[in-house]
């Protein structure tokens, strides 16, 4: 997986308290025609990484403790014992990584130097002490920056599936006999393919994880749950779980799962006070929101990657960002007709030397992306139902 330009191609929605999560859950759920609760998958890795500097198992049980205390099934994910070496951090994010820990080092001391200041500063005038607070506050709010950019990219613990699924044992006991399932899966290598397997299949409502590529890679069938926040004060025991998270923020491929004619047509008793989440969504359009062309098809939606740059054409085409690939998708749509043979045809233009076989070629291996299932007759799974075979 991996997509260039990825931040500018989806849409963002705030929906407010997890009330509001859990009916566009539903609606998703409904809008599937598949008998059941909602399911949602979790990233556990990303949580992680996300939750690093608290108690992290603790955390993750709390989060599957909400959703299936309201209803939602729970699917947590782990990345396998390895993974491929393409999958590896970059080059380029590991020297970002370390330069934040540099960082977060010189800020701590600067800090702890201002803070010994300010300690003996009764002789100083007042405007020098509340330049000196100013100060603090500034370093203070650089330190967190800094030490939330290296959270999230450092190495999780070595016992950290062992550690996951002892937490979810935990509280599976806790919610007693429930309808919903909590289950703990492990990915033969990486987790986000597992989940945009399931997706693409319609066995996932959401997916709690914070990475563009899932949307990229399954379109319409993916809902990130990528930014909350807890309730201050909220516990397992509290007697209410439906207000647990705040600021829920999610990421959409298709703008038109939150509109409200789309709403208008789910019974009242599949989603009820579905009105509240009208009034309270929050919208940040993407500005090319490639995705929205693609019809469902996944054909359409790799030769999208191949232009832009992904795992099978890294490097994209040239001089072919967002904004130049949403203008050209627009006139193609026109005047003849947007599809996988089209974009290609246009790439082929382009400097580079590819053909248009070539990169039909690139688009078509896209949609071998593995699935990362095991399966008990070990036949290998795919993401998308490949072509069967390549440059046809």
């Amino acid at each position: 997986m991996g997509i260039s330009g990825g931040s500018q191609l989806f849409h963002h929605a705030n929906v407010g308290g997890f009330s509001n999560l859990l009916i566009t859950l539903k609606h998703r759920a409904a809008s599937k025609d598949r008998i059941g609760h909602p399911i949602v998958h979790f990233d556990a890795s990303w949580l992680g990484r996300k939750f690093a500097g608290h108690d992290v198992y603790s955390r993750i049980g709390d989060l599957v403790y909400i959703f299936a205390k309201n209803g939602v099934s729970v699917v947590v994910v782990l990345d396998g014992p390895s993974r491929h070496h393409s999958k590896k951090a970059r080059a380029a994010r590991v020297t970002e990584v370390e330069q934040a820990r540099f960082d977060a080092l010189i800020l701590k001391k600067e800090l702890l130097h201002n803070i010994d200041l300010l300690r003996n500063s009764s002789a100083l005038p007042a405007i020098e002490v509340n330049t000196m607070n100013s100060t603090i506050l500034t370093l203070e709010g650089e330190l967190k920056k800094r030490e939330k950019k290296f959270n999230e990219n450092a190495a999780l613990p070595t016992n950290f599936a062992e550690s996951v699924q002892h937490e979810i044992d935990n509280v599976r006991r806790e919610l007693g006999d429930t309808e919903v399932t909590v289950s703990v899966v492990e990915a033969v290598t990486q987790a986000d393919c597992v989940i945009c397997y399931h997706a693409v299949r319609g066995n996932s409502d959401g997916a709690l994880a914070n990475d563009g590529d899932f949307i990229a890679v399954t379109g319409m069938n993916m809902m990130l749950i990528k930014e909350f926040k807890f309730k201050k004060g909220w516990k397992r025991t509290s007697r209410s779980h439906d207000d647990a998270l705040s600021n829920v923020t999610v990421a959409i491929g298709y703008k038109d799962i939150f509109q409200s004619d789309v709403l208008d047509k789910l019974s009242l008793d599949v989603v009820p006070n579905y009105t509240a989440l009208k009034v309270q969504q929050g919208y940040r359009l993407a500005p090319h929101p490639l995705f929205e062309y693609d019809r469902g098809h996944a054909s359409i939606r790799t030769a999208i990657l191949v232009g832009l740059g992904c795992d099978t054409h890294p490097k994209g085409c040239k001089e072919m960002g967002p904004s130049t690939l949403h203008k050209v998708m627009e006139t193609l749509e026109e005047h003849e007709g947007l599809s996988e043979d089209s974009l290609c045809k246009f790439y082929a233009t382009k400097a580079g030397g590819w053909t248009e076989g070539h990169y039909k070629l690139f688009s078509q291996s896209a949609r071998y992306e593995p699935g990362n299932i095991t399966a008990d007759d070990n036949v290998p799974r795919f993401i998308h139902d490949p072509p069967v075979t390549l440059g046809e």
